[in-house]
């Protein structure tokens, strides 16, 4: 019997890590551009905790948008 391939969320939570990383990147790049250091640092010092609530975040977000994606392909 064919292995049937993984679901989006199994997908999206088995590269938690990377998925994580590349949400990140988005404001990784702002706290770059912006002319506020203060504001800088503090996302400096806080993006690792960020980062893991992100990964903890991602199986009910990607569980979310799953929902979404099978009700569309309903519609």
């Amino acid at each position: 019997q064919a292995k049937q391939p993984p679901s989006f969320s199994e997908y999206v939570i088995a590269r938690s890590d990377d998925v994580a990383e590349d949400l990140l990147s988005v404001t990784d790049a702002r706290a770059e551009r912006t002319s506020h250091t203060t504001a800088k640092k503090m996302y400096s010092r806080m993006r690792e905790g960020a980062k893991k609530n992100v990964i903890d975040a991602i199986p009910d977000l990607s569980r979310l948008i799953e929902r979404h994606l099978i009700q569309q392909q309903a519609a």
